[in-house]
């Protein structure tokens, strides 16, 4: 047995414990090894002597007995046993011997242990192991006095191999086989030590974690994780009974020593190499990733990528199936075509590497909104209210989503059809074109005042902002070109910044401010600062609006209006979009306005997805503010040029009224079980009433159990910021014994209901449920 520098130190240590006055300690060794010339223990440094004969420690042990004792000492290694020395030397020897050092008992005294697990005896490479590993820092003692079988093997993964688990699971090893140069590491070690380690190993990380050994015995170590996530496409259940996957699964057994991987195993390897991927972050496996496609297409089958979650193709090539659902739909718009998109939609935005590509998703999202919108009734404006009302609250948003689709995708595939909707969404905005101009010219013509949610721009003064500037500090914030769809867009998440939309109770909706004609700054933001039909400059605007009488009569005399401009007055271009002026009131979290109340959501049924995150960087100022888009409605201009102003561009028609959702007979069983019941009365003063709790039912049922907060909110009439209340309460009903019913992942915005659960938990069968 190799006598080790850790063993000599152990056995020296184990000697003076004993006894700390001993001169000189004999060790037996096998051969010569390049031992250092002195060893320290306990305070004292010991010499160390190689001696192969009787007459060499004779003289070693003389030259050290011409030293001091008390500070110094002699440690022979020698090859002779106890019985092979004289008497006088074994005399002058600690305890008249020469020391046999047993492997075991140096590593129980290092653990301080009294005894080891018998289980360690079947690795007789263990002990010399554990001896070398003490080199990088103390055992702690073991407990009990007994060491165990998990310990040993803990401390010999830990210092060998970096797992800190004494059994690491199969997701543990993927992680490790990730390191760089570990099969260079591994090749170091014993043969015997290699064996047991691989064969440990294989069994604690059950099928996977011996297939990811049989990679290491292959030497493909590094290949291990990407490996398992090309099984994520062999045997993906969406896959089942394609020959060429299963030829690739035949392909496969190359790469794993000749071993076959079945289905099970498979799919055990994919699920902990995906787990290992999405702990350790895309971003840093993007390597394995790569390798991953390269391994796919080595296997000849690139084509099947699209089934994992993971490899980068797969992105692209879910995207180009949805191009294509997309093209097939706008073909022949129907119900089955559009279903079929908005599950390649689902498709696409549930890749890993979704989330770093937030543009490219965004797009997908804005596709099959404006896909939904265009499977609705065509809508008509009749009436100026209805025209400006659509617009604000529909039109804008097709506006917005269409603009988003502008630029194109890296793909030509995704451009090409991304182009095609937006034409398709323009044509059937612009068929409106001249209904709305011929509603405009005959509203402009009457003297027109407003009515309903319209406000005409010359009488925001008078109408909006004065009123509030008698009981707050108001600012009038004015936005040139901030056009319905921007300002939606711009506003869609002022609640995370600590403001909200208010709207005027008597209405229940947003104001709309309708522009002067033309819609040129100069007719529009003087007629808006002036408070009447005018047409200036800046000058113009900065005395009209510190004369207006409304103003004054709320301001104090050593504070008048004022009015800033950040720049000077620019030309603007005219579409009927520019005739509808966004008048949004926000206000600080907290604060009420009399007559005024939380605006509810602003979003069309057909805007079924989650909310974008907020603009960065938005800045709002610290009290109330009067947000509008100046385009101009009239002035003195001859009013036979205005039709022309909507050659080029589509009319906001009237919104259609979406019938209430009749109640399914499942959700008149709940609420009259017993269970329910019960639910309702420990919520006590916080339960919903049944009409309430009917409705966030039928609302998430009819969305197949999914809907984004501010859908819900939209459906219950309820401003956003107030949803979260009542959602405490329906979770506090229906989850039974903290039954994951009702489910809020806060970081989406999505709300989820499990109806299978739901029906379980209140004992309710699933005769006419609502589909």
């Amino acid at each position: 047995m190799t006598l080790s520098t850790p063993q000599i130190a152990a056995q020296l240590d184990r000697v003076l414990s004993s006894d700390p006055t001993v001169a000189a300690v004999a060790i037996r060794a096998a051969s010569r090894q390049p031992w250092p010339d002195s060893i320290t223990q306990h305070g004292r440094q010991f010499a160390v002597r190689w001696c192969e004969s009787s007459l060499a420690i004779r003289e070693a042990l003389c030259d050290n007995e011409l030293n001091e004792p008390a500070a110094a000492g002699l440690l022979v290694l020698t090859p002779l046993a106890t019985h092979e020395v004289a008497e006088d030397i074994a005399a002058r020897l600690a305890r008249g011997r020469v020391y046999q050092p047993e492997g075991w008992d140096t590593v129980r005294q290092m653990f301080q242990a009294k005894a080891t697990d018998a289980r360690l005896g079947r690795f007789a490479w263990m002990p010399q192991a554990l001896i070398d590993g003490e080199a990088q820092g103390q055992y702690a003692p073991a407990s009990n006095g007994f060491l165990d079988l998990e310990t040993a093997w803990r401390e010999v993964l830990q210092r060998f191999l970096g797992l800190a688990s004494a059994r690491p699971d199969a997701v543990t090893l993927l992680q490790w086989c990730a390191q760089p140069g570990l099969d260079a590491s591994l090749a170091l070690l014993p043969a015997a030590m290699r064996t047991d380690l691989t064969r440990w190993l294989s069994e604690t990380g059950g099928m996977a974690g011996a297939l990811v050994l049989a990679c290491v015995d292959a030497g493909r170590t590094a290949d291990a994780l990407p490996l398992g996530l090309v099984c994520g496409v062999i045997h993906a259940a969406g896959g089942e009974g394609q020959p060429a996957l299963g030829q690739a699964a035949i392909r496969l057994e190359r790469y794993v020593g000749d071993r076959h991987v079945g289905v099970l195993e498979g799919r055990g390897w994919a699920m902990a190499a995906e787990q290992a991927v999405r702990t350790m972050g895309i971003g840093a496996m993007r390597g394995a990733l790569d390798r991953a496609d390269r391994l796919l297409n080595e296997l000849r089958i690139g084509e099947f990528a699209h089934l994992s979650d993971l490899l980068p193709s797969a992105l692209d090539q879910r995207m180009r199936e949805f191009a294509a659902g997309l093209t097939a739909y706008l073909a022949a718009p129907a119900p089955q075509p559009l279903a079929r998109l908005e599950q390649l939609a689902d498709k696409v935005q549930a890749h890993a590497l979704a989330a770093l590509q937030p543009q490219r998703m965004d797009r997908i999202e804005m596709a099959r909104r404006l896909a939904r919108w265009l499977m609705l009734p065509v809508p008509s404006a009749t009436t100026m209210v209805s025209a400006m009302s659509w617009q604000a609250d529909e039109g804008a948003f097709v506006d917005w989503a269409r603009f988003r689709l502008l630029g194109g995708d890296e793909l030509t595939d995704v451009s090409d059809a991304c182009n095609a909707l937006r034409a398709a969404a323009i044509a059937r905005r612009n068929a409106f074109d001249q209904p709305f101009s011929q509603t405009l010219a005959q509203w402009n013509a009457q003297a027109p005042a407003g009515e309903g949610r319209i406000v005409p721009i010359e009488s925001v003064l008078d109408r909006v902002l004065a009123p509030i500037a008698a009981s707050q500090p108001v600012l009038l914030l004015v936005m040139d070109g901030l056009s319905t769809s921007i300002a939606r867009e711009l506003f869609a998440r002022i609640g995370s910044l600590g403001w909200f939309d208010m709207v005027p109770t008597d209405t229940g909706r947003p104001l709309i401010g309708i522009a002067a004609l033309p819609t040129v700054t100069e007719v529009s933001r003087t007629s808006l600062l002036c408070g009447r039909l005018a047409i200036g400059t800046a000058a113009h605007e900065k005395s009209g609006f510190a004369g207006h009488a409304g103003l004054l009569a709320h301001s104090r005399n050593e504070a008048p209006p004022r009015l800033f401009h950040k720049g000077e007055l620019a030309d603007s271009t005219n579409s009927p979009q520019e005739v509808a002026v966004p008048l949004s009131v926000i206000v600080p979290t907290g604060m009420n306005l009399s007559g005024w109340q939380p605006a509810p959501p602003a979003q069309p049924d057909w805007w079924e997805l989650p909310h974008p995150a907020p603009v960065a960087g938005l800045g709002v100022a610290p009290v109330p503010v009067l947000s509008a888009r100046l385009t101009g409605r009239r002035a003195s201009v001859d009013p036979a040029a205005q039709p022309s102003l909507f050659e080029q561009h589509e009319v906001p028609p009237t919104p259609p009224v979406a019938a209430a959702p009749a109640a399914a007979d499942w959700i008149g069983a709940v609420l009259a079980s017993g269970i329910y019941a019960s639910q309702r009365q420990l919520a006590a003063r916080v339960a919903l009433p049944d009409d309430r709790m009917r409705l966030v039912l039928v609302s998430l049922s009819e969305r197949g159990g999914k809907l984004s907060r501010a859908a819900l909110a939209q459906r219950l009439a309820l401003p956003e910021a107030r949803l979260g209340g009542l959602l405490s309460a329906v979770r506090r009903m229906l989850n039974v014994d903290q039954a994951m019913v009702l489910t809020v992942d806060e970081s989406a915005g999505i709300i989820e209901l499990n109806r299978p659960l739901l029906l379980q938990q209140f004992r309710v069968g699933t005769h006419g449920a609502l589909r």
